[in-house]
């Protein structure tokens, strides 16, 4: 089964790229990266994806 994406995670929380970013703390940039390259957020500082998955309230297995 293919995993959904960050966007698709992202969308369904109804966030913005500028939103996201504010909230986890990070660039808009990071999150485009994240988003359109799966290793690049495979490879994100843990604590990032633990922040990541509690504002979009998904486990990290669904993520990565």
């Amino acid at each position: 089964m293919k995993k959904k994406s960050l966007t698709y995670y992202r969308e369904q929380a109804g966030l913005s790229i500028p939103q996201l970013s504010k909230k986890i703390g990070v660039s808009e940039r990071t999150i485009y990266y994240w988003e359109t390259d799966r290793e690049i957020l495979k490879n994100a500082r843990v604590k990032n994806i633990i922040k990541l998955c509690k504002v979009l309230k998904i486990g990290v297995a669904e993520l990565v």
